[in-house]
């Protein structure tokens, strides 16, 4: 597993994990909806670096490499959630198991600074 670097980013967007269900419909237009499971799946997080030094930007390359892109899980540090409040973090970080669902994305912005996105996908592997 390849821990993320700790770094705190300048924002975060997280999406909340769905729930295993269906919904069946009739012709006559009745429904029915069965649950497939008790718990969320496919949870993300897009994370933005903002203006960081180069090799902060690097850093995070590195654990893209290290992971193997979307192959190996990823360990969050305390620091990607730094700032949320402590139900909230529980709540949201869930027991996924984290991986890259793209490349990260490097824009220079002065010599030696960068700004780099990071998408990240909760999966329970079992």
């Amino acid at each position: 597993m390849t821990t993320f670097p700790s770094l705190t980013p300048t924002s975060r967007r997280i999406t909340q994990g769905q729930y295993p269900v269906k919904r069946f419909v009739s012709i006559a237009g009745t429904g029915v909806t069965r649950a497939y499971g008790s718990k969320p799946f496919d949870s993300s997080i897009d994370l933005e670096f903002s203006n960081v030094p180069d090799s902060d930007a690097l850093l995070i390359a590195n654990a893209y490499d290290s992971a193997r892109g979307s192959t190996g899980a990823v360990e969050l540090p305390d620091e990607v959630w730094a700032g949320m409040d402590e139900s909230l973090f529980s709540k949201l970080k869930g027991d996924y198991i984290w991986r890259f669902s793209q490349q990260p994305i490097v824009t220079s912005v002065t010599p030696g600074r960068s700004s780099i996105s990071v998408k990240l996908d909760g999966q329970r592997d079992g």
